[in-house]
């Protein structure tokens, strides 16, 4: 599903990324662990064509990222690791509006944020505005966020999970 090979991106003297290189199967959950500067938030923003890498490769299932972004885009769902949540806005508001920007239609965005609360265990807190949750309350509803476009994953039971440490 993600295939980067030889990523490397510099800002003047400073080698933030270096020859990184992963993949990442349909419906696998993958996290980028390492210390500040790592070069863990310039991987993200390389692999989801905010950044263009100085050197490497990204592959979205099956086609280069750069010939078409946006497509690329719909099929990846990422968490960033700082809440990406509007405090005035409920849980399910933050959904709706999470799916209108990854293309979907209103209807769409109102229905699936109508069932991902449940999904989530938070389905009687979902009207109350975010400002009002708890820390441990917010992460689900930001990964819902995530998951608002229905971003492809393997049709199976099973899921499977791979954390890779970051480094230069």
């Amino acid at each position: 599903m993600l295939l980067v090979t030889g990523l490397s991106k510099a800002f003047g003297e400073v080698r933030a990324v270096n020859d990184v290189g992963f993949d990442v199967e349909a419906g696998e959950i993958y996290g980028l662990l390492g210390p500040n500067g790592a070069g863990k938030t310039t991987t993200l923003s390389m692999i989801c064509g905010l950044l263009r890498p100085d050197a490497g490769k990204v592959a979205v299932d099956g086609s280069d990222l750069w010939s078409d972004p946006v497509r690329a885009q719909r099929v990846m769902g990422v968490v960033p690791q700082e809440i990406a949540l509007y405090d005035e806005l409920s849980g399910r508001e933050n959904l709706e509006l999470w799916g209108k920007l990854a293309g979907l239609s209103s209807s769409d965005a109102r229905l699936r944020a109508t069932e991902l609360p449940a999904a989530l265990s938070l389905a009687d807190r979902a009207k109350d505005l975010v400002k009002n949750y708890s820390g441990g309350m917010k992460r689900p509803i930001n990964i819902g966020c995530a998951l608002m476009h229905r971003p492809k994953h393997r049709v199976s039971q099973e899921s499977s999970a791979r954390i890779l440490p970051s480094h230069h």
